[in-house]
């Protein structure tokens, strides 16, 4: 979905699943709590994962002279 390597949506994800589990799923029942719970843990997972990659480096691709013909 997002990938991106933004360190403040870990903590907003996380921050929106504490306040879920700690305010008794704010008014869900459990199946949609469930739900949402799991694709909160999801998604900061995948930031998390995005966070500890490294950027691959660059690579210089040979380039061969090439004749215009006009």
């Amino acid at each position: 979905m997002y990938a991106t390597s933004n360190p403040d949506l870990v903590n907003e994800l996380r921050y929106a699943l504490d306040v879920m589990e700690e305010y008794s799923h704010l008014g869900l029942d459990n199946e949609a709590a469930g739900k949402l719970r799991g694709i909160l843990v999801r998604r900061i997972n995948e930031a998390e994962s995005a966070l500890s990659c490294r950027p691959a480096a660059p690579v210089r691709f040979p380039v061969e002279d090439t004749k215009v013909l006009a």
